[in-house]
């Protein structure tokens, strides 16, 4: 993972051995030189109250962060799914909502799809690797759990209710 984090480093990042903000989880074994086809989810955590021109500076970094990365893997990767935590203010939303698509959410929740490449790739017939990039708030995050669970919560209650119902209307 260090080695992986030192790769993707955008130019003058300070790379920190017990860097929490970023999560890279891999479909499969990606150091398998066999294996074609690989997702990668990828999960960075930003500034909770990044100003806009930080908030629109995440949006490059990611790009340059998926484009490192397949430089790194090629064409061992199939697909990227980008998410970034990232602080929301009025001003940000209004500067993304034109090109990005808002998604159900209790919270702020924008993606978009990009096709990107290796920073160095000079083929203008290469095809590029998809990449998905939701920009989620730390409330969507949040609030959108807490949704999950409450509704998972009501299904429990429910069936063990009519389970109760059933059981004392047998005796």
């Amino acid at each position: 993972m260090n080695d992986l984090l030192h790769e993707i480093a955008i130019d003058g990042e300070n790379i920190d051995d017990l860097r929490p903000d970023i999560a890279i989880v891999f479909s499969r074994d990606i150091t398998v030189d066999s294996i074609r086809g690989v997702d990668v989810v990828i999960v960075e955590l930003k500034k909770k109250d990044g100003k806009v021109l930080d908030n629109a500076r995440v949006i490059d970094q990611l790009r340059q962060r998926a484009g490192r990365l397949i430089k790194y893997y090629g064409i061992r990767i199939q697909r990227i799914w980008y998410y970034g935590i990232v602080g929301f203010s009025t001003e940000f939303r209004n500067s993304i909502r034109s090109e990005w698509k808002r998604l159900y959410s209790n919270g702020d929740l924008y993606y978009k799809e990009f096709e990107e490449w290796a920073p160095d790739n000079t083929d203008d017939t290469t095809p590029g690797v998809p990449v998905g990039y939701f920009l989620n708030s730390y409330d969507a995050i949040c609030n959108d759990a807490k949704a999950r669970n409450e509704a998972f919560l009501n299904i429990l209650r429910s069936s063990i209710k009519k389970s109760i119902s059933k059981t004392t209307a047998k005796n």
